[in-house]
């Protein structure tokens, strides 16, 4: 009975570890997703707004940006400015 009692005991605290374990990799990817499909729409959000104002303003914009801060590494959401100014000059050159 003591036996029994101890595997129960055992699967259950084994059990609740995978479950968190499961847990933790459920919002790791969902973080990692939402990033990536964050800074796709960000992307498209520049071509978009390159079309309606051209993208010599985007570029402007984003170049005072960049001069005026310390870092240009983006976020988890925001791409890097640096990599939205080459983006939008391409959209440039193209047309």
């Amino acid at each position: 009975m003591g036996l029994a009692y101890g595997l129960a005991i055992l699967l259950s605290q084994l059990t609740v570890m995978l479950l968190l374990v499961f847990d933790v990799l459920y919002v790791s990817v969902a973080f990692i997703l939402i990033g990536f499909v964050s800074r796709r729409n960000e992307y498209r959000a520049d071509r978009e707004g390159a079309k309606a104002v051209g993208p010599e303003g985007l570029i402007s914009v984003f170049e005072e940006l960049r001069a005026n801060m310390a870092r240009d590494d983006g976020s988890e959401t925001h791409p890097p400015l640096s990599k939205r100014i080459r983006k939008l000059k391409k959209l440039l050159s193209a047309t």
